[in-house]
């Protein structure tokens, strides 16, 4: 697996999609997330947790995560132009990635590239990468770029710990957000995530909402942003205008 993806990337065959992320108090789409994309020949799609953890294994992660990050910029920079929207780029970084020394200057020249500014982009990190990457967000977060806690709760580190870091976003694991109206724990805990979040200010997004009644009880609850099936599943850039059409009406 890991040759057919360097095969794969050397041939352009993984693909950039994006998901849309959605303000629930206005309906607007606020960022969009991209995704690589990669269809085995014979295996198909591959889940984007596997693609990573085969890219990791096979050091293509650094190159696969630039790729992404130039591309994503360039696309989304030149859809907000032709359609006069303004969101944001959101794109996953690795614990690997962090500790790249030529990121920041990769970041630098992806934006004066694409023509966009450093609070356009948003970097989203898995809260257990976060822990030991202190010195890492915070040049991040000094070039004026955002910082998203992704998957939280799936791992160990408090939100107190995750503060330190000076985050913008604070994403709530889809496990949590899966159990949301049939589990009697869930509501609480998603609550205990909203209430500590916005107490320091933090915006808060549930990933993963697939269903009407998960989407009603964040709204009651506070959240937010979120993303997910419901609200708009991943597409190619030109799928964007019709995702936003439908989230905002």
């Amino acid at each position: 697996m890991e040759q057919d993806l360097r095969n794969a990337v050397a041939e352009g065959l993984v693909e950039t999609v994006y998901q849309p992320v959605v303000d629930l108090r206005t309906g607007d789409m606020v960022a969009v997330k991209a995704k690589s994309c990669w269809a085995h020949p014979e295996r198909g799609p591959i889940d984007p947790a596997e693609l990573a953890e085969i890219a990791d294994d096979g050091d293509l992660l650094t190159v696969i995560g630039a790729e992404v990050l130039a591309k994503a910029a360039r696309e989304i920079s030149r859809w907000r132009a032709d359609h006069g929207v303004h969101c944001n780029v959101n794109v996953s970084l690795s614990a690997r990635q962090l500790g790249d020394p030529t990121l920041l200057q990769v970041v630098q020249t992806t934006l004066e590239a694409a023509g966009l500014g450093p609070r356009d982009l948003s970097f989203d990190v898995d809260e257990t990468a976060l822990k030991d990457a202190a010195d890492a967000v915070d040049a991040l977060r000094k070039t004026g770029v955002r910082v998203t806690a992704e998957r939280f709760g799936a791992g160990y580190s408090s939100l107190a710990q995750l503060c330190r870091l000076d985050l913008n976003v604070i994403e709530i694991d889809r496990s949590f957000v899966a159990d949301l109206g049939r589990s009697s724990d869930a509501e609480p805990i998603v609550a205990g995530i909203m209430a500590m979040a916005h107490a320091v200010d933090l915006v808060v997004v549930a990933e993963g909402v697939e269903t009407a009644r998960q989407l009603q009880v964040l709204h009651e609850l506070g959240c937010d942003w979120a993303k997910g099936p419901l609200v708009a599943p991943p597409g190619r850039v030109e799928d964007l205008r019709c995702a936003y059409e439908h989230v905002v009406r």
